[in-house]
C-alpha cells in the first residue's frame, strides 16, 4: 500500500465522519428550535405563565443550542481547509526535497 492510498482511505473515512457528525447537530439544532418555538407559542397563547420555570427553560435550550451551533460553525470551518494528502502535493513536496538535497540544504542527522 502507498502513502497516498492510506492517506487518501484515511482522510475520506475522517471527512465521511465530520460529515455525519455535521449532520447530527445540524438537527439537533432544528430540534432545539422546534422545543423553544412551543415554548414560546405556549407563552403567547397564555398556556403558561412566564415564570421562573419557563425562563430557565429558555436560557437552557438557548445554551444547548449556542453550543451546537459553536460546535456545527467548527467543522464547517475545518470542512474549508484543505490539508488532504494530494498527489499534487507530493509531487511538490519531493519536489522540494529534491532542490534542497541538490543545494546542500540537507543536513543527515548521522555522518555519513
Amino acid at each position: 500500500m502507498t502513502l497516498l492510498f492510506l492517506s487518501n482511505r484515511n482522510f475520506k473515512r475522517i471527512v465521511r465522519f465530520i460529515q455525519d457528525r455535521r449532520a447530527l447537530l445540524k438537527a439537533e439544532l432544528a430540534q432545539i428550535d422546534e422545543k423553544l418555538g412551543h415554548i414560546y407559542r405556549a407563552i403567547e397563547d397564555g398556556n403558561v405563565e412566564l415564570d421562573d420555570q419557563p425562563k430557565v427553560r429558555i436560557m437552557a435550550q438557548k445554551g444547548e443550542r449556542d453550543l451546537a451551533q459553536v460546535c456545527f460553525d467548527l467543522i464547517a470551518e475545518q470542512l474549508n481547509i484543505r490539508t488532504a494528502i494530494t498527489p499534487e502535493r507530493i509531487t511538490e513536496f519531493t519536489d522540494r526535497c529534491a532542490i534542497k538535497s541538490t543545494m546542500g540544504m540537507f543536513m543527515p542527522k548521522r555522518p555519513i
